[in-house]
């Protein structure tokens, strides 16, 4: 009988200790009711050694635990810690789980809150950035580029919103890895690829493993389709290493060999430009400079260029321009280098 008792107890201290850590950290810091629990605590000394059972666990929340969705999961947990207590609490094999009840529920929906969180990463002008995400694959951010990742318990979904980024995929056959661009959907599942969302062209390079690249469609059905040829619209492309796709909307889709160290060359601070329009490279370098470089006349935008650039070297641009070719520059008030016939 006493020991009964005791058990009855101890499975009151519990949940009267998950109600005030539910009611302290709701208030956040305000001092609500922080005086009552003081004499709780002074009240038994099982008390306190029922507050550290609740509290220890909780801390492991972190700054997520005045998150509203965890704070309900609190609330339903409690009012599930409640009826175990006055259906179960003389059994001492319940003593424990009425505590693990409130935790294990928040903790659930803590772990799929954060599963299905999405993030924003950002980069500034010549600014370059790696980042790992949870999975372990990571992304390689170029200057001046944005990219958005939404990871879910069956996949993850990033778009690259402008700019550049390389893509390491860990291999997980259950939850494929999107990217969208553009118009564009890159499907992987482990392989490393480049991504290039310029203006309105888009550059897929595969580095190693396998890709398709899909017009962009609902994301339930963004595997479908049957492989076709890269000439074709709407069509399904699938890269073999070293091979890029090309898309703009000046010609139709192709796939082309590219050396993959070129193509990836901006990670070590190089721009590499081929058969290029001056306008593309001066928007390309201006990723990497506080002030842009702009064109401002069609003849000289449209004149092609073909070279290795170190990325931030605006001086260095500027002056190959203007020495092998007839290109004026002038600096404008807020910084602007304009580019125009000499």
């Amino acid at each position: 009988m006493e020991q009964m008792q005791q058990n009855e107890g101890d499975a009151r201290r519990l949940v009267e200790a998950a109600a005030w850590r539910v009611r302290l950290t709701e208030a956040n810091g305000a001092g609500e009711g922080v005086a009552d629990f003081d004499r709780w605590m002074r009240y038994d000394p099982r008390n306190e050694a029922a507050w550290r059972q609740v509290d220890g666990p909780w801390q492991l929340f972190g700054d997520q635990a005045i998150a509203p969705e965890i704070i309900s999961a609190r609330r339903a947990a409690l009012r599930r810690a409640q009826q175990i207590y006055a259906r179960r609490g003389r059994s001492s094999f319940f003593v424990g789980a009425i505590a693990a009840s409130v935790l294990a529920a928040a903790a659930s929906v803590l772990f799929v809150w954060h599963l299905n969180s999405s993030e924003i990463y950002r980069t500034a002008p010549g600014e370059r950035r790696a980042l790992m995400l949870s999975d372990g694959s990571t992304i390689a951010l170029d200057a001046e580029s944005e990219v958005q990742v939404r990871y879910s318990n069956n996949a993850r979904d990033l778009k690259l919103v402008r700019g550049q980024a390389q893509f390491d995929v860990v291999h997980d056959m259950q939850r494929p890895f999107q990217v969208r661009a553009g118009d564009q959907t890159v499907i992987a599942t482990g392989t490393s690829f480049n991504v290039e969302l310029f203006e309105s062209r888009l550059l897929v390079t595969l580095v190693r493993g396998h890709v398709i690249v899909v017009p962009n469609m609902p994301e339930n059905q963004a595997q479908g389709g049957a492989s076709t040829s890269a000439g074709t619209n709407n069509s399904r492309v699938e890269l073999a290493e070293g091979e890029q796709l090309v898309i703009s909307p000046t010609a139709p889709p192709k796939v082309r060999a590219v050396d993959v160290d070129g193509a990836t060359s901006w990670q070590s601070g190089r721009v590499v430009v081929e058969d290029e329009t001056l306008a593309s490279v001066a928007a390309r370098m201006s990723r990497y400079t506080r002030h842009s470089i702009r064109v401002t006349d069609e003849e000289t935008a449209n004149l092609r260029i073909t070279g290795v650039f170190r990325s931030g070297d605006v001086d260095g641009l500027i002056s190959t321009l203007t020495t092998y070719f007839p290109i004026a520059a002038t600096t404008g008030r807020n910084g602007e280098i304009e580019l125009h016939r000499q």
